[in-house]
């Protein structure tokens, strides 16, 4: 019992060492990982085999293509020999004969009036019954019939596109005289079985039958190709079909691309050469499905292998990834702790060290936030102990020179309840920001107080949004701007004093803007310690709120003076 309890505690020890030590090291973990991978052999091996058998596959993939152009070209040789089957028959025709014996030699083949119109309209009836005919029979490739003599055109059925090549027509040889024969050229685009017609009884032509065919009607016969990898060409390498209808009548020239195989034939019934584009890199059913085959052997061992390495780079992934959420929050201004922290390796100390990083800088933030609130108060403290004791020396002013006059003493006591409205509300204790109506109806008093002193030498005017009655200001923010427009603007004007006060939006944001017609304020004023303290005191004030980007600036106007506020619409 005791000895097997010693071997037992033993391999427990040993397997406990292990695991500290694979814990530890974080090169020899991977390492394990990486012995495991078996997708490079299982690669090489797959890749092997689909090589050795691509060659195999390919030949077959050629004969097979070989054997769909041989049906390809036969199929469009029976259309051609039906055509120019037909053109032949067409020629033989007697109306047709007699027709052009009478135009060609009109002394040895005399006609009547009434008899040639009649031979005329049998042969364009015979024309557009063959055209019809061969619709039916052969299929609907026709684009034009024409006969012609010379460099007279007697008559056309069918697309009235005029012959392009009527000399070339003529000037054509033939191997088989009174036979019809596909041309060499093309004729706008379209292929080309001329007739010549002969006389039986001397060999001499007497005009030509010339039937062409649709260009985009002769690609239905080789539409089972992809797009541009068959063509029809005359020996001379003459592009005479294909689907590019820019690149007919262009020379055809073999592609210089090695991965480019061009497989052709002769056509049995014209001086015609069929062409088969192949790419070698296009594989045939039989090679895709190898190709899949392997792929499919390889994915599943490669699936095999991923999920041995995923259990196992588990316990090192999960760390870093938890290190990279916490670094992401850390970014935004969100800082956490990584907890459970169970190895001793590289990234456990790469986890212990963010974590005292983490620390430290919360402990930076608190001191420079607390630091730099204590510093805003201050200053807005100070600010406010400058503002009340400033406004009141002005008030007492104001008032004292009231009662030199008999006139305004009757008000005085209306101007004191106001005064005192003022002031309850400028040192009653509250949060430093209010709602815009409740600082204009401050301004308002204040204004009415100096209504008394000038009566209808001023007038004032408020131009608010109404949706922007309770977007909040920064407390006293209005009256000494209104201070130094009566001051330095109205106070100096002769006429009638306007002041006209504007809020409204502008690109989300609230304008304030207080205008006089005064004389506005020149430099020295604006720098003088009154003027530029309280302006100063304003500009400070709103940017301990808002930020560097809101303040006060001058605009220019004709006449007087405009001070515009910019602030954030907070509600």
């Amino acid at each position: 019992m005791n000895q097997n309890y010693s071997v037992q505690g033993k391999d427990i020890s040993v397997v406990r060492k292990l695991k500290e030590w694979m814990r530890s090291r974080l090169l020899y973990k991977m390492m394990v990982i990486y012995s495991l991978l078996t997708l490079i052999p299982l690669t090489l091996v797959s890749g092997t085999f689909y090589l050795r058998s691509k060659h195999i596959l390919e030949q077959k993939l050629m004969e097979s293509r070989n054997q769909t152009l041989m049906e390809t070209a036969g199929k469009i040789d029976g259309i051609l020999r039906a055509f120019a089957k037909k053109t032949n028959d067409i020629g033989d025709q007697p109306q047709i004969v007699k027709l052009l014996r009478n135009t060609v030699m009109p002394t040895k083949y005399p006609l009547e009036s009434n008899e040639k119109q009649r031979i005329i309209t049998t042969v364009q009836n015979v024309l557009d019954s063959e055209m019809d005919n061969m619709k039916l029979e052969i299929g609907d490739y026709a684009d034009a019939i024409y006969l012609h003599e010379g460099t007279n055109l007697i008559y056309s059925t069918g697309s009235q596109i005029p012959i392009q090549f009527l000399e070339g027509l003529h000037v054509m040889t033939f191997e088989r005289e009174g036979q019809a024969e596909w041309a060499f050229f093309i004729d706008h685009q379209r292929l080309v079985c001329n007739l010549q017609i002969l006389d039986r009884e001397n060999g001499m032509t007497l005009g030509y039958l010339t039937l062409m065919l649709n260009p985009q009607k002769v690609q239905q016969l080789y539409d089972n190709y992809s797009p541009n990898t068959f063509l029809i060409t005359s020996k001379n390498n003459i592009i005479l079909s294909m689907n590019t209808l820019t690149q007919i009548g262009q020379l055809f020239e073999k592609p210089k691309d090695r991965n480019i195989v061009v497989d052709s034939t002769s056509s049995k019934y014209a001086d015609f050469k069929y062409l088969s584009i192949i790419r070698t890199n296009e594989l045939s059913s039989e090679m895709v499905n190898q190709t899949l085959f392997a792929a499919a052997i390889t994915l599943l061992s490669w699936i095999s292998v991923l999920f041995i390495t995923y259990f196992i780079l588990k316990n090192v992934t999960n760390p870093l990834r938890t290190l990279t959420k916490l670094m992401k929050r850390a970014e935004r201004g969100e800082y956490a702790l990584i907890s459970n922290i169970r190895s001793q390796d590289e990234i456990a100390t790469l986890c212990h060290s963010f974590n005292r990083l983490i620390l430290e800088t919360q402990d930076l933030i608190q001191k420079v936030y607390k630091t730099e609130l204590l510093h805003k108060e201050a200053e807005l403290k100070a600010i406010r102990m400058y503002m009340n004791p400033h406004f009141l020396y002005n008030s007492l002013e104001y008032i004292s020179s009231l009662a030199r006059t008999r006139t305004n003493i009757e008000h005085i006591p209306d101007i004191m309840q106001k005064i005192a409205a003022i002031f309850r509300f400028s040192i009653s204790p509250g949060h430093p920001l209010i709602p815009l109506h409740t600082e204009l109806e401050f301004l308002q008093n204040y204004i009415q107080i100096h209504q008394y002193s000038y009566g209808e030498r001023f007038r004032y005017e408020l131009q608010t949004d109404p949706h922007l009655m309770n977007v909040k200001v920064p407390k006293l923010i209005l009256q000494p701007l209104v201070e130094n427009a009566f001051i330095h603007g109205i106070d100096a004007n002769k006429e009638q004093g306007v002041l006209i006060i504007r809020a409204y939006e502008e690109n989300y944001e609230m304008i304030i803007e207080v205008e006089d017609n005064g004389g506005g304020i020149n430099d020295s004023a604006l720098n003088s310690k009154g003027l530029g303290t309280g302006l100063a005191m304003i500009q400070s004030r709103i940017q301990h709120h808002f930020g560097d980007k809101y303040g006060l600036e001058f605009m220019p106007v004709r006449h007087g003076t405009l001070v515009r506020l910019k602030l954030p619409i907070l509600m």
